[in-house]
């Protein structure tokens, strides 16, 4: 089934372009994310939270690990169920849930930068 879709997808060309600066992206955030983890024994701030006894919760240094990842699950997720969509409902849905990835990565990119920053202030 997956085939199919897959030859079909190769030959639209938009489709291909916006995948590919997707795959930039995501791949982009997984990397710019792991060269700034550095491994230490100091409990990090992980979160915020101003409902808690403290503010800031803290956690090891492999928690941000997760974060490096998400741009790769991103990408993985969205890029099926957009190849699901282009196959049964139509091009211009699959490119705009592609797009909306996109948009999820950039976020994400801010999220996660925001939150080295509050990690660098700790050590």
């Amino acid at each position: 089934m997956f085939q199919n879709i897959f030859k079909e997808i190769i030959h639209d060309r938009t489709f291909v372009v916006v995948l590919l600066i997707f795959a930039v992206l995501s791949i982009a955030l997984a990397v710019a994310t792991a060269a700034q983890i550095s491994p230490s024994d100091l409990q990090l701030p992980i979160r915020y939270s101003s409902f808690g006894v403290t503010n800031f919760y803290r956690d090891k240094w492999y928690y941000l690990i997760s974060f490096a990842a998400i741009g790769i699950v991103i990408f993985v997720l969205h890029t099926l169920i957009a190849a699901r969509l282009y196959a049964q409902k139509s091009r211009q849905l699959a490119i705009a849930f592609v797009w909306l990835g996109i948009g999820l990565i950039i976020t994400s990119y801010f999220t996660v930068f925001a939150l080295f920053k509050v990690v660098s202030l700790s050590q």
